[in-house]
């Protein structure tokens, strides 16, 4: 292929043969020496300023580290209940939900012809601003205003996160062989990032205040301009052929409008969230608002099952369901660090221990998921490896049940909770990163040619519209015991029942997997998953096949 006629679809592979692809442990400069042989050095570059530095140090992965790590604490200040807290955190990284709305901006209305540098580079100042406000006037700040601040935050790593991947999935469909291993160099260097966030976060908190972490967050977010302004991408801006902005995005909306319509709704059903949260939240009961949001997500999870082709939407409404089951985590942060005088019976964790010490334990263990599921299930197909690891995964959240119950008191020795907890932690992150990597190859590989960031996008952004939707069940689920745990007095009483909506959590994945040979494809993650017409979305899908039923029928049944 020609230079002129290269295009931003085009591989940056070397030419030539694809090379084997060794094994980390096992030779890890051949392994890395590969990657680079095959993709871009700058490429590579972009996604370890992105992933790495961006996503893995700054945010945690997506919703912790050094502007993630803090928002409990955040919001422990303005006195906010363990069920309250969790929506208002699925609310400040709601931009992981509007992928799909960033998608859609992305690949129908490019600037000056560039479809991802501008947004990724508009996003990132928005959110270098929100961050620097929370560093210096943080303390200053209503609710509402930390809320959108860190909502500027993650729309900035969400944002580059989405269109860096975007990049990522044209070049795997060039080497389908290699996906895994790119992904995993992804997501290695994601955890590195995250556990040297996690070493820093806790001492912070600490010894200075929350505050101060998104002060130490701001110089780490300025290195990820530069590969994004000198496009490390590669990306090639369209030939517009005379096409206005608006033109070409009204030209995408003709020919997809089914995209653009299920994007949209994505986006209005967030934004429908936000306003029902901040304006009716005090009158609305927490079962009220939870029924809503999942009357509004049904029809939008149906819309996606009937008209997606069934290779994409299978996935995406399991993924959607597994990440929906209800969420406690508000209460056992209150659980794991209330004081003497709010429960004296509590385990009593300082900032350093919950913020560093048990994130440490699981970002272990996920590095060590990540690096053993390379090697264990390259060859297992996805079905078995969620079917090992999605019960295991329950089984080993139920070891926190003792600690719940205060079976784990103990006066002669201090630590006897974190016996429990820590390797509880370290298990049950390993356990998830055994699925995580197969899902994004999974993602990869089931995104249409000429749309990938809207498809990527449309994906993640319903699986973490799952996290939001978990929030608010267990929002509802708290409420329902009567758990209300804020770090006053009240809270020994309500940390007795905890243990109930917390088993109920733990189980509900579980009851996912029924759905699992009808949703998820009983294939390699090296096989393609999408075989015919792999540029549409609609192909084969549920209305096409009962429309063709239904003209079939009508021309039978018409008189001749």
């Amino acid at each position: 292929m020609s230079a002129e006629k290269a295009d931003e679809n085009t591989p940056l592979k070397a030419d030539g043969e694809k090379p084997q692809s060794p094994v980390l442990l096992q030779d890890p400069a051949a392994w890395m020496r590969t990657l680079v042989q095959t993709y871009s050095w700058k490429l590579l570059a972009m996604v370890a300023c992105t992933n790495h530095l961006l996503k893995g140090f700054v945010a945690g992965g997506g919703d912790s580290g050094l502007i993630g790590a803090p928002m409990e604490f955040l919001f422990k200040d303005f006195g906010v209940n363990g069920g309250k807290m969790q929506i208002y955190m699925a609310m400040a990284t709601s931009p992981w939900a509007l992928k799909p709305l960033i998608g859609l901006l992305s690949d129908s209305c490019p600037i000056f012809g560039y479809r991802k540098m501008p947004y990724i580079l508009a996003t990132a100042i928005l959110g270098l601003g929100g961050v620097a406000t929370l560093g210096f006037m943080g303390s200053q700040l209503s609710l509402n205003t930390v809320v959108f601040c860190l909502f500027l935050a993650f729309l900035m790593v969400a944002t580059a996160d989405l269109l860096v991947e975007a990049k990522q999935a044209e070049e795997i469909k060039g080497s389908a062989d290699l996906g895994p291993d790119f992904f995993l160099f992804s997501w290695l260097g994601i955890v590195f990032g995250m556990i040297a966030a996690a070493l820093l976060v806790g001492p912070i908190i600490e010894n200075w205040s929350p505050h101060a972490c998104y002060l130490v967050a701001l110089p780490f977010m300025l290195p990820f301009f530069w590969p994004t302004a000198k496009n490390y991408m590669g990306e090639k801006p369209l030939d517009m052929e005379g096409e206005t902005m608006v033109s070409h995005c009204i030209s995408n909306f003709q020919k997809n409008p089914l995209m653009v319509w299920l994007c949209l709704g994505v986006g209005l059903l967030i934004a429908g969230m936000s306003i029902m949260t901040f304006t009716a939240g005090d009158k609305l009961s927490e079962r009220a608002q939870a029924v809503t949001i999942i009357a509004a997500s049904a029809v939008l999870i149906s819309f996606i099952g009937v008209f997606i082709r069934s290779e994409i939407s299978g996935p995406l409404v399991f993924w959607f369901l597994l990440q929906s089951c209800p969420q406690v985590n508000g209460a056992l942060f209150y659980f794991y660090t209330d004081d003497a005088d709010a429960f004296p019976k509590g385990p009593h964790f300082s900032a350093w221990i919950y913020a560093t010490g048990l994130s440490l334990a699981g970002l272990v263990g996920v590095l060590v998921g990540y690096l053993s599921g390379s090697v264990l299930f390259k060859s297992w197909k996805y079905t078995w490896i969620l079917l090992l690891t999605v019960p295991c995964r329950a089984l080993v959240r139920l070891m926190l049940v003792p600690v719940l119950w205060r079976w784990t008191t103990s006066r002669s020795d201090e630590y006897a909770d974190l016996y429990y907890v820590f390797p509880m932690a370290f298990l049950e992150s390993m356990l998830f990163a055994w699925s995580w990597v197969p899902k994004q190859v999974m993602a990869a590989h089931l995104t249409p040619k000429g749309n990938e960031a809207t498809m990527l996008a449309l994906t993640a952004g319903t699986f973490n519209l799952g996290s939001i939707i978990a929030s608010y069940l267990g929002c509802w689920l708290l409420s329902s015991f009567k758990v209300c745990m804020d770090g006053d007095s009240g809270d020994a009483t309500d940390a007795t029942n905890l243990w109930r909506p917390y088993v109920i959590s733990v189980a509900s994945p579980v009851l996912v997997l029924i759905l699992l040979p009808l949703f998820i494809p009983h294939k390699l993650q090296t096989e393609v998953l999408i075989t015919e017409h792999p540029e549409s979305c609609t192909y084969g899908a549920l209305s096409q096949r009962v429309g063709s039923q239904t003209n079939e029928l009508s021309q039978e049944t018409t008189p001749m």
